[in-house]
């Protein structure tokens, strides 16, 4: 009988963006350890998915992903960057996610995001993943993509 592995991937991610990358990559991919390698595991934490559901700790945000990937949806999913601002120990990235089900019968939905990056001594990694649903058209909301330092 094969192993299902708990062990997280050590990667170390030089910027946030790289961070980020993988976190859509493994979203999309609906790879549980490669995205449990993005989350900080010594810090305080804050996971919300649709719906209201709030997580706050390593184990709590595994087991929420875990029950994102098994439900098996294809989709596809667009990310526009909107605005960052990023310290040297701290980044926040404001994105929009568009997703598109390949089931026809089910809405495109978007969604605004608010991801914090922390870098500590394993390198950049993710403290928050925050979900807002939007009223929002594309074209308002990439009016207003900015880049603060």
């Amino acid at each position: 009988m094969p192993s299902v592995s708990t062990k997280t991937p050590i990667v170390n991610f030089t910027t946030p963006q790289e961070a980020e990358n993988a976190f859509y990559e493994a979203f999309a991919n609906a790879d549980l350890d490669n995205m449990m390698a993005i989350w900080a595991e010594d810090e305080e934490l804050l996971c919300t998915h649709p719906g209201g559901a709030r997580f706050n700790d390593y184990a709590a945000i595994r087991e929420a992903w875990r029950s994102v990937f098994e439900q098996n949806m294809a989709v596809e999913i667009q990310v526009m960057q909107i605005a960052v601002w990023s310290t040297l120990t701290l980044a926040v990235h404001c994105v929009q996610e568009h997703f598109m089900p390949e089931d026809e019968d089910l809405p495109e939905i978007t969604v605004l995001v608010t991801n914090v990056y922390s870098r500590g001594a394993n390198g950049w990694r993710m403290v928050m993943h925050q979900i807002s649903q939007t009223q929002h058209n594309e074209n308002e909301l990439s009016s207003v993509q900015h880049r603060i330092h």
